[in-house]
């Protein structure tokens, strides 16, 4: 586990998801309207899975999105984690 993993598990902002135990959860909050007409903010969850092979420096991250607002990602994160696993 990286130090910044660490951290981030140590603050909180970062807690196991109930649905599995190898993914973290957490939720960022961003600004409604980035241009700032709105000023209410929307928060966003994500689900983290942490580089497994320890032993090996990761290669970088991946971002799933499938895009549209209001369709999920993390419900299909099982089959992404298949595509990417070679990675």
């Amino acid at each position: 586990m990286t130090d910044m993993l660490a951290a981030l598990l140590m603050l909180g902002a970062l807690h196991p998801c109930a649905a599995s135990s190898s993914y973290l959860c957490g939720i960022i909050a961003r600004p409604l309207d980035p241009t700032g007409g709105i000023t209410a903010t929307i928060r966003i969850h994500f689900e983290f899975l942490p580089h497994a092979d320890h032993r090996a420096r990761s290669a970088g991250v991946i971002v799933a999105n499938e895009g549209g607002p209001g369709y999920g990602t993390t419900g299909s994160r099982d089959a992404y984690r298949e595509l990417f696993r070679p990675l």
